[in-house]
């Protein structure tokens, strides 16, 4: 029964996007991390599987399911993709499965998550993407610009 729902659901969410171009989708699982995580927020924009380049995340709809996974390649008739989380290719993506590109991801703090990570800089990423240290790091940001700001002011007078 719950196969059945969630085929459902992926149904539905694939009708929307393809419907009205655009669709917002919390992420599930943990194929990609550390640059999503389950719980996170995704907008997805329609667009031709052409436009889509290496390092993009995208959409695509295969088995039932939804996958939203980095590409590798993008040739004239497939995609090449893979999660970050392991970096095993996935079977290539055709043009009827895909069904658009990440965009932005919503609630992120500072910080843009859809940039391929690796090496020390994907450590640097899972700590940066722990919410009390995004919180911290946005309120001293703040706290800078606020100062910056005031500064300017009072030289101004």
């Amino acid at each position: 029964m719950m196969e059945v729902l969630h085929s459902a659901k992926c149904d539905l969410a694939s009708h929307v996007l393809r419907d009205h171009g655009s669709l917002r989708l919390r992420v599930d699982g943990t194929s990609m991390l550390p640059a999503l995580w389950p719980g996170d927020v995704v907008r997805i924009e329609r667009l031709p599987a052409d436009a889509v380049a290496p390092g993009d995340v995208v959409l695509f709809y295969r088995a039932g399911r939804l996958f939203l996974h980095r590409v590798a390649q993008a040739t004239a008739t497939h995609l090449h993709t893979y999660g970050d989380a392991w970096r095993l290719p996935d079977p290539p993506v055709s043009a009827t499965e895909f069904l658009g590109r990440a965009t932005h991801l919503e609630d992120s703090g500072c910080f843009s998550a859809l940039a391929p990570v690796s090496g020390w800089r994907s450590a640097l990423s899972v700590l940066l993407r722990w919410r009390p240290v995004r919180t911290l790091t946005c309120w001293c940001h703040a706290r800078w610009m606020r100062r910056t700001l005031d500064e300017a002011a009072w030289q101004g007078q």
